[in-house]
């Protein structure tokens, strides 16, 4: 049996009831609680198949409360849910399904085709600054091709294509920011049309292989009509389906820089550093498909309309998120070096594409159980953006 190409000889060719509980066990499937204690340090990373937990304790961490945190997503129909600090786990729970239950992420799979996208850019297969057409037939979308012709890239990377829902012109690029999947999902069929293969092969060897991404989790064509199932051309939209501790792994690399076990995965930290930070005025609490918490200002999903203050207030104020329809979670927070994911039911009493209550009032609880959570957020506000970058990626990179 071949085995499979290498990420380099890849890019080249192609160029040329409640189970689980406080640190639980994350292998793949089972139902019952188990309890192991590791080293909570700041470099591991998991193997595949399995997740290291440390007790919470230990770590620093106040047990009651964060069980409280969990409590409070199961109580908001949560199917699984995965707390990893430094790496490992210091808490996970699954509700009526085991830890291996996989779903459809949503909106959440954003997250995951914009580290792809930096990844080709690395490689020398695209560039965001390139109008759409130069990937995509002209046509690609139901505006004139004068009106497309200006909608780059990277403005579909940051919500600013002036396209409406339905892909017919509304106003000129960086004119408004207005959360379009529909746009956006035109970004992996430029992936799938610059790596010359499918999304799901392109994500399997630039990502999800590297870090250790069972084979659960994988793209899917969505077998229903309508909206979620079908783009205004008439294409197919696939969706990501994955599982929590999946999902974390994804988190974890970002929390890590691009960095995974002293390599790095994600190929260029100036991108990387774009993704997670204000990619625009209009809407300074998005990214590259990633949402910045923090900030003063956000525009959420549906008709415009810009809100004063922070998406998550009681977060710290360097959260970043992979938001998807119905509570599909990806959390990034480095200053508590902590990584959380949810999958479930949606956690709120309306449906919602990206920002619920459930996420104020899950953070509110994880920081109530969070160690030291002021000083750490200071040091990381304080700290240069040099300071900050993680040291083994130069390393690595000297090597490769």
């Amino acid at each position: 049996m071949d085995q499979p190409l290498g990420r380099r000889r890849f890019l080249g060719l192609l160029g040329a009831g409640a189970t689980g509980a406080i640190a639980a066990c994350s292998g793949g499937g089972s139902s019952g609680t188990t309890t192991t204690v590791g080293r909570a340090d700041g470099e591991y990373v998991p193997p595949p198949g399995a997740w290291a937990t440390v007790d919470p304790i230990a770590a620093g961490w106040d047990a009651a409360k964060l069980q409280a945190a969990l409590d409070f997503a199961g109580e908001r129909s949560s199917r699984a849910m995965v707390v990893a600090h430094k790496g490992k786990v210091i808490a996970q729970q699954s509700w009526g399904v085991r830890m291996g239950f996989a779903r459809d992420i949503a909106s959440a799979q954003k997250g995951v085709v914009a580290l792809l996208v930096g990844n080709l850019q690395a490689a020398g297969r695209m560039q965001i600054d390139e109008p759409v057409s130069s990937y995509l037939s002209p046509g690609w979308s139901r505006a004139t091709r004068e009106q497309e012709a200006p909608i780059t890239v990277r403005h579909l990377l940051t919500m600013t294509s002036g396209l409406a829902n339905d892909l017919t012109f509304q106003a000129a690029p960086d004119a408004v920011w207005r959360y379009n999947t529909n746009a956006y999902q035109q970004l992996p069929v430029v992936v799938e049309a610059v790596a010359g293969t499918g999304i799901d092969a392109v994500t399997r060897v630039e990502l999800f292989d590297p870090i250790g991404v069972s084979s659960t989790s994988a793209w899917r064509d969505r077998r229903i009509d309508g909206p979620l199932g079908v783009d205004p051309n008439g294409r197919r939209i696939k969706g990501l389906v994955m599982t929590a501790p999946d999902m974390a792994r994804v988190g974890l690399v970002v929390q890590r820089d691009g960095m995974w076990g002293g390599r790095a995965v994600l190929d260029d930290p100036a991108y990387l550093a774009a993704t997670l930070a204000s990619s625009q005025g209009l809407n300074p609490s998005y990214g590259y498909l990633w949402w910045l918490n923090g900030k003063a200002a956000h525009v959420l999903p549906g008709p415009p309309s810009r809100s004063s203050g922070p998406l998550v207030p009681d977060a710290p104020a360097d959260l970043v998120a992979a938001l998807g329809r119905d509570d599909q979670k990806i959390y990034v927070c480095p200053s508590l070096d902590l990584v959380v994911t949810r999958i479930g039911d949606k956690g709120s009493a309306q449906s919602a594409d990206a920002l619920s209550d459930f996420d104020n009032e899950l953070w509110r609880r994880l920081t109530a159980a969070a160690p030291q959570r002021a000083e750490k957020a200071a040091l990381t506000a304080s700290a240069p953006a040099a300071q900050q970058a993680n040291p083994a990626r130069s390393s690595a990179q000297a090597k490769a």
